[in-house]
């Protein structure tokens, strides 16, 4: 299957795509196929839907606006609180697997409003959005995170 054709199989309101190991699809209240998908979701790269991880995505209780791959990490921003009932403040780091990588989202503090952008430059990884605060700390709109989800200062 080519990209036209998996993108004719979705619906709802798709905000970004991401391709690597696989293909990740965030939005709002996605269909594909004409099955109710949640706001993110995971193809195969042969466009079919991994559902193993597809489940797991619809943990994510709101709007996803961008995503990014690093290495073995999928980071996902966006206005959502929480992801399968842990308070993750607008921002995950998910493992491949569709669950989240511990050891990232214990340093991570979360925002207080959307992030609409991640992406990775020198292996950092710069989220911007309509924030000020990252946990405590007035920031702005931006901040730069060290890929093991600490800040950096």
């Amino acid at each position: 299957m080519n990209a036209p054709e998996i993108l004719e199989r979705l619906g709802g309101r798709v905000r970004c795509i991401t391709i690597g190991e696989n293909i990740w699809i965030g939005g709002t209240s996605l269909w594909y196929y004409e099955k109710e998908v949640g706001h993110l979701i995971c193809l195969n790269l042969d466009g079919s839907l991994n559902e193993g991880v597809t489940n797991r995505l619809k943990k994510i209780d709101g709007n996803v606006y961008c995503i990014t791959q690093t290495g073995n990490n999928v980071w996902v921003g966006g206005d959502f609180s929480h992801y399968g009932g842990k308070e993750v403040g607008r921002l995950v780091c998910l493992n491949m697997d569709g669950s989240l990588n511990e050891s990232v989202m214990n340093k991570l503090e979360g925002f207080d409003d959307c992030v609409y952008c991640i992406t990775k430059i020198n292996n950092k990884v710069l989220v911007s959005g309509d924030f000020i605060m990252y946990g405590t700390k007035k920031v702005g709109r931006y901040i730069w995170l060290d890929l093991d989800g600490s800040l950096v200062k």
